[in-house]
This record gives C-alpha cells, structure tokens and sequence, in this order.
C-alpha cells in the first residue's frame, strides 16, 4: 500500500515543522529520502543524479553539512564505509571514493516521525 499525500500537507509542513525544528525544506526532502538509511549515492538517484560526475553528490554533504550546523540537534549521521561492509550489506561496491552511509539521528527520526504525520494520510 502506497502512502497518499494529504492535500495541503506541504504548504503545513513547511509552515508550521519548519518554525518548529528550524530546518528548510530541502533538509525535510533529504530527511524523506534517507528514512533508514542507504549510501548518498542511492540518495542521490531519488534525486535523479546519476553516479558519472565525481561531485554528482557533493551537494547532499553540503546539505548535511549546513543542516547538522544549523539545528540545535545533528540531524543526520554520515559514516564511510568499506567495500566489506557493501558487500556484506548486499550492496555493489561503488568505484572511485569511499561510499559514505547516510542515516538520521533520532533527533532527525523524530522529525521525519512528525513529517509523515502531518504529510501522508
């Protein structure tokens, strides 16, 4: 069953948990596409950027980065990780640099808990 955003959701989102957790509404995009974790380049895709550019993700570090610096709580939690652990995960080893784990805080799963509350019905 797939979620349903409610109408009128986003304008309340970015309205009312905006002013209550201080973050933009990129950083609640990026809180979505994260949920429980994945690698920024997995991330990056949902974005709909692929992996042939050697910064085609650099702006998630940017954005994780400035939303880490500017709540009162880290938001979300960056990890490198080995070729080990991907394939141990079930995940292709990506070339080049060292892929970096993506995962939210449980300040940032308290926002992303108030997210879908307040988006999907």
């Amino acid at each position: 069953m797939s979620k349903q955003l409610k109408p009128g959701g986003l304008q309340y989102v970015s309205r009312v948990l905006a002013n209550k957790y201080d973050v933009s509404l990129s950083t609640f995009v990026l809180i979505d596409a994260t949920r429980n974790g994945n690698i920024m380049t997995e991330i990056a895709e949902l974005y709909g950027v692929n992996r042939d550019g050697k910064d085609s993700y650099q702006f998630l570090s940017d954005l994780v980065k400035h939303a880490n610096k500017k709540s009162s709580l880290p938001i979300f939690n960056v990890t490198n990780m080995t070729r080990y652990d991907l394939i141990a995960m079930g995940i292709d080893p990506v070339s080049g640099r060292r892929p970096r784990w993506l995962s939210l805080t449980s300040y940032g799963m308290t926002i992303l808990k108030d997210f879908d509350k307040l988006m999907y019905e």
